[in-house]
């Protein structure tokens, strides 16, 4: 007799790296578990404050749920709401601006320098969509480049010249490099003269980026691109980060920590693509959360 289906509300705020982040744990859970997902797009906080202290689910039209899960602080009180009128388990990733005590579970990336606990699960960075892939190419590679941002400094010019080193020293490996949406506009055509394949965030579909990450087999990737790191680790591919001199912030002390534990090559002229093989088995942080959380509050 196939077991009851346990009904997931997933909230969402609608940003792009927090859907990521649930839908690797819910893809991760439908392996191990009779699933059904509701999607609950969650839209301004001060109604669901309201619906907490009342108890009233913000989705009542929907199955009673056994878990909800969100990610993004605009989901955390409607989370709360939703578990106090249902009674579910409650799930957040990422640490909460509320006490951490008011949930049931906080799923925490270890450079957030959360300690583990009975209501703490820590993660090498986020969870995502990325699995181990057996179909690795030593002589495919990939770029993917961020942007300014505030974890490290960003200089277009060091940074095309870190680029061009890689490739100079790779002359067996095929590249196709990948910028993003916090990408000077520029940057990536200056690259054109490294005979390359250059693809723009504006014309790549959904799901490019995963794809390429399950066929490359030596990924390097600028550091204030934190997620796109973690990705990266978890395809089992040879992972690389360009040298940017960082701000202090916890997001790059975690990018630290990896390179420091040797997860993380930072000379790209001395890679030689075809035989450098990873130290590490690949990141599968998806995979541990969605079994941290079957055992925890599932059947």
């Amino acid at each position: 007799m196939p077991a009851a289906i346990q009904h997931i509300w997933r909230l969402t705020d609608g940003k792009p790296g927090h859907m990521k982040q649930t839908a690797g744990i819910v893809a991760a859970l439908r392996e191990l578990a009779n699933v059904h997902v509701h999607d609950c797009p969650v839209r301004g906080r001060t109604r669901h404050w309201w619906r907490w202290l009342r108890g009233r689910s913000p989705f009542h039209e929907l199955p009673k749920p056994r878990l909800i899960l969100g990610a993004g602080h605009r989901t955390h009180v409607a989370v709360l709401a939703a578990g106090r009128a249902t009674g579910a388990a409650t799930v957040v990733l990422m640490r909460p601006t509320l006490p951490r005590a008011f949930f049931d579970l906080v799923i925490v990336p270890r450079h957030d320098g959360v300690s583990e606990g009975p209501r703490v699960f820590s993660t090498i960075g986020a969870p995502n969509l990325v699995r181990p892939s057996t179909t690795l190419n030593p002589r495919r590679g990939l770029v993917l480049l961020g942007g300014p941002s505030r974890h490290f400094h960003w200089h277009s010019q060091q940074l095309m010249d870190h680029v061009g080193a890689l490739v100079a020293s790779t002359p067996d490996c095929h590249w196709t490099i990948a910028d993003s949406r916090r990408t000077p506009p520029e940057f990536l055509q200056g690259l054109a003269s490294l005979g390359t394949d250059l693809c723009s965030h504006a014309t790549t579909p959904a799901g490019w980026m995963e794809e390429q990450l399950a066929q490359c087999g030596v990924v390097w990737v600028t550091p204030d691109s934190v997620s796109m790191v973690h990705e990266a680790l978890s395809s089992g591919a040879v992972t690389g980060i360009f040298p940017m001199r960082h701000r202090g912030t916890r997001a790059a002390q975690g990018i630290g920590a990896l390179t420091r534990e040797g997860r993380l090559l930072t000379e790209p002229a001395d890679i030689a693509a075809a035989s450098v093989q990873p130290r590490f088995a690949p990141l599968q942080e998806a995979q541990r959360c969605a079994a941290e959380l079957k055992r925890r509050f599932l059947v």
